[in-house]
Formats: C-alpha cells, structure tokens, sequence
C-alpha cells in the first residue's frame, strides 16, 4: 500500500473503524463506535449502558460520555477534511443540550469539519437518540506540523498484515 492512500479510503474498511473504536481506553470503556464516515461527517455511536446514567431518576447518558463521543467524532472530521494527515488538538468545545436526552437509549453523534482557516479548524456537531437531536455542540481544533499516529498505526499495520501476505 502507498503513503499516499486517502484516509477517507481507508476509513471505509471495517477493520479500520474498528481499530478507531479501539484506539482509546475510553472509547473501549464507553462503548464508543465508529458507524460511518464520508467526505465531511463522522458518526459515531455510543451504546446506552446503565453505568453511565445521568442518575437513577434519569436514566440518561451522562453528558461527559455524550461530550467525550462527540469531542473523538469532531476530531475525526477534522482529519477527513486535511489535505493530509496531522496531528490536532481540541482548543474549544461548546455543548448545549437543547432537551434531555432519551431515557435507557443509545445516542448517535454527527461531527462536520466546516471549514480550516490558519491551522485552525471549525466544527458543528450534533447528538441525537431515538426521538432526534437533542444536543449541538460547535469546537475549534488547532492542528500542529506532527503527523497523526492513528494514520501511521494505521498504515503500518495493512502494510504489515500485505507483506505477510
């Protein structure tokens, strides 16, 4: 495989979302999974788990589990809109719950990169469950000349696994 094979390309192999989903303790810990990606959006899915709730009276996903999904899902979306890959580190996260989340239900987060200006990236990103979106959040992430280690882990290993082959 080449160094130049788009990230985009890569995120569409199952096993390379998993290893995204994998890539965090926290995401392991949370339950937090990588559904999709496209040209601009990553989705992600975090599974409702009694663990995390708001309080016994309200069985809803904590909101740091909501924020710590939606924070991976904008970082994302900013590496599907580089030219190429880079390192990047959240400067800002605003969250604004519009309602209380569903009871007992599993939440999808939708993050869009909308636009990059001087090494700083701006996002929008929305939470929603069963009954719709119940949350948005707005960031900036501010990127740094390194690479990013996820893709280089990533490479690394299918150039692995092709030269085993």
């Amino acid at each position: 495989m080449s160094e130049e094979m788009d990230f985009k390309q890569l995120l569409k192999q199952p096993e390379v979302r998993d290893m995204f989903s994998k890539r965090s303790g926290a995401h392991q810990e949370l339950g937090i999974e990588l559904i999709d990606s496209d040209d601009d959006t990553a989705r992600m899915r975090v599974p409702f788990r009694g663990a995390f709730v708001r309080s016994i009276e309200q069985p809803a996903l904590h909101p740091g589990v909501v924020m710590t999904a939606v924070d991976s899902a904008m970082g994302l979306a900013t590496m599907l809109a580089l030219p190429e890959p880079s390192s990047l580190a959240t400067l800002e996260l605003r969250y604004d719950e519009l309602r209380l989340p569903a009871e007992c239900d599993d939440v999808v987060v939708s993050a869009q990169c909308e636009s990059i200006d001087d090494g700083i990236a701006y996002l929008v990103a929305t939470a929603s469950d069963s009954a719709g979106v119940f949350a948005r959040a707005v960031a900036r992430f501010i990127l740094t000349p390194s690479t990013s280690g996820f893709f280089e882990t990533v490479l690394a290993t299918i150039n692995e696994r092709e030269g085993s082959s």
